[in-house]
């Protein structure tokens, strides 16, 4: 029983830290998902649209990402 009274304030102060650390473990592993299912998503809209009729294989090489600047 003592043992477990002598341990209590260490336990009581690693609390607050473990409770951080499962946070900030499940906020990362959100962003790295989130960007995992963008660059997918990404990858999959440029196949889509460098294969249809006037895309990137129809020789436009207009960049309309970047609008030219008066």
């Amino acid at each position: 029983m003592s043992v477990l009274h002598a341990a209590w304030p260490y336990i009581a102060a690693l609390i607050p830290f473990l409770g951080g650390l499962f946070v900030f473990y499940v906020i990362m592993r959100h962003i790295v998902e989130s960007d995992r299912r963008e660059r997918i998503a990404q990858r999959k809209w440029e196949a889509e649209h460098e294969h249809r009729p006037g895309g990137a294989d129809s020789g436009d090489s207009t960049d309309h990402r970047h609008p030219a600047q008066p």
